[in-house]
């Protein structure tokens, strides 16, 4: 979904474990070649989905992600990042267990008693479907991109915290 939105066709999109002496992490999308840098944060509710944030600030939205954003950049030397929020389905297996689960439960109550099981699951089935799939809204609108830039300033921040976060893990350590 991500790749399709920003036009990135025949990419090699290998995913990469990287490390230095602070961090690691593991981009869900890098290409050095093309200097494509993302991460895509899957949203399987439209209540998770951030319809109405303004994709212009990803520090002010969400600081975690803002600094992972910084990690990648700094781990991978390309010096601007995307973070995708995708609203995709539910996945089929868990969409099959929410149908088996409701199946069950309506199964026992008393105005489901001369119900066929087929006739419950086909209803339940379809009011499973129309809430955890989302094929209704258009491709564009399942989508929000922050694009990061690299900020020296915050790998500072980062190094400094690993640093004192490192002598109390010491001090810690020594008086066990």
């Amino acid at each position: 979904m991500l790749c399709d939105n920003k036009g990135w066709k025949n990419i090699d999109r290998k995913k990469e474990r990287m490390f230095n002496e602070y961090i690691t992490g593991e981009p869900d999308l890098m290409c050095k070649e093309n200097q494509i840098l993302a991460d895509v944060k899957n949203s399987f509710t439209p209540k998770s989905f951030p319809w109405l944030v303004d994709t212009s600030d990803l520090k002010k939205h969400n600081k975690n992600y803002w600094y992972q954003m910084q990690g990648y950049m700094w781990l991978s030397g390309i010096k601007k990042c995307s973070l995708a929020y995708c609203l995709t389905d539910f996945p089929e297996y868990m969409i099959a267990d929410e149908i088996q689960r409701i199946c069950y439960r309506e199964m026992a109550l008393p105005k489901n008693r001369n119900q066929e099981m087929s006739v419950i699951e086909e209803r339940v089935e379809d009011q499973v479907k129309k809430k955890w799939t989302y094929s209704q809204f258009p491709k564009d609108k399942k989508i929000k991109i922050f694009e990061v830039d690299f900020d020296p300033e915050g790998i500072e921040e980062v190094k400094n915290r690993i640093v004192e976060a490192k002598k109390i893990y010491d001090t810690i350590y020594e008086s066990i």
